[in-house]
């Protein structure tokens, strides 16, 4: 089991002319590199998939888990690789991950997609955002993107703005011999990598940026770079992290908890501070009470029941989505809002063994797209609550609410608000 224990610093890092005042900071012990200006959060090993095929300890193996999770094909745009050509359907095979008869880390542009899809899956880091980086698909970002004359600007690709913007590239260098102090956030520096943007003018071809001489260009899908992942928005900086199997209870009380793929032999108690759970197991119950901001979930676990109540009022919604909990979920006598499922493609709606009951509440609640097996009940809040797309096997009983809507509700019984829904 390991508890990492992090505390944030204030990191300022002077980066070179291009971008002097930006800022890339380090979060949950390293794994993660948080660019606070374009507000990304990039993988710190820059050969994440030859690392995780050598952790895996059987490799080939590691390739076939990544081909069965995508369904053993990636769309693209159609093209004469496609199979059958034209397609828009790339078939799998071991050598989109095999350069040369090995794992290397490069991959072709069909292995890199599948891959990244492999992190999202399995919440790699309680994210499923993950993603090759962008580029602007014209002619005019091919080149040295470092925004000097006649050059390509540094915001034609992501992977400009990190190498040039960020890492301090200089054209015509390789980046592992000239680079500024933030290089050392990174490691495993390869030479080039893909770009999750195809050619639509070249649709056999996607860009790729070279690190090796900091120069941009299109490269046939078929061919062999390496895979740097990136999301969206800010990486959560955990103050204490839960992962691996923890025999005894956790308590929260301040800072930010994750517990990301863990197994919590115990119970899960909050008073206060932030809780993040996010693909991992409580074989006990999980309970938060009178203060605290919480997410649990995507692949949240929780093998007992979920209560929350008595939280003070709050401008931050609370989340609970893609979760099972195997008991029942009370959500009671609280001023902060929550949203219990959700429609989001990246975190669904909760599975919940149970009885639903959301009661009493002053914060803003919404359930939706839900199954529960046993009765959902939503009465008595004083603020509007939403009841949409849920399917509940025993009855939905909706009664004393100062503003309620909903529709698109499966139930065995509809009853009192709820009937019309």
């Amino acid at each position: 089991m390991n508890i990492i224990k992090t505390w944030p610093t204030a990191l300022t890092l002077l980066l070179g002319s291009v971008a002097a005042n930006a800022q890339l900071i380090p979060v949950n012990g390293g794994g993660l590199v948080n660019d606070p200006t374009d507000n990304l959060t990039w993988l710190q090993d820059a050969d994440f998939f030859a690392t995780q095929a050598a952790d895996s300890g059987n490799p080939a193996e590691f390739v076939q888990t990544i081909i069965r999770i995508s369904g053993g094909v990636i769309d693209d745009l159609p093209n004469g690789f496609d199979n059958p050509a034209n397609s828009g359907r790339h078939t799998l095979t071991t050598n989109d991950f095999y350069h040369d008869g090995s794992i290397d880390g490069h991959l072709t542009w069909f292995g890199a997609q599948a891959w990244v899809n492999y992190l999202n899956v399995t919440d790699y880091e309680g994210y499923s955002n993950w993603r090759l980086p962008t580029t602007v698909d014209e002619n005019s970002s091919a080149g040295y993107p470092n925004g000097g004359a006649h050059d390509p600007a540094v915001t034609s690709s992501q992977l400009a703005e990190l190498f040039y913007g960020r890492l301090g590239q200089v054209a015509g260098q390789p980046i592992q011999k000239t680079h500024n102090g933030s290089y050392a956030l990174f490691r495993n520096i390869g030479s080039s990598y893909w770009s999750g943007t195809q050619v639509t003018d070249a649709r056999s071809s996607a860009w790729i940026f070279v690190d090796a001489a900091g120069t941009q260009l299109k490269a046939v899908k078929e061919t062999y770079n390496q895979a740097l992942a990136v999301r969206s928005g800010q990486a959560y900086q955990c103050d204490t992290t839960y992962n691996g199997t923890y025999h005894g209870n956790v308590t929260v009380s301040s800072g930010l908890v994750c517990i990301v793929n863990a197994t919590i032999m115990g119970n899960v108690q909050q008073a206060g501070g932030q809780l993040r759970v996010v693909g991992s197991i409580v074989v006990g119950n999980v309970q938060v009470n009178g203060d605290g901001q919480f997410t649990i979930g995507p692949g949240a676990i929780i093998e007992n029941d979920l209560q929350i109540q008595n939280l003070s009022g709050g401008s931050v919604e609370n989340q609970i989505c893609d979760a099972t909990v195997r008991g029942n979920l009370q959500f009671q006598n609280n001023g902060t809002a929550v949203e219990i499922g959700s429609t989001t493609p990246s975190c669904l709606g909760n599975i919940i063994g149970g009885n639903v009951q959301v009661q009493k509440n002053t914060g803003s609640t919404e359930i939706s797209n839900n199954v529960v097996v046993g009765d959902l009940q939503d009465q008595n809040n004083a603020a509007p609550t939403r009841v949409f797309d849920n399917y509940v096997e025993q009855n939905l009983q909706c009664q004393s609410n100062s503003a309620i809507s909903g529709g698109a509700d499966s139930a065995k019984q509809k009853q009192g608000q709820c009937s019309a829904f």
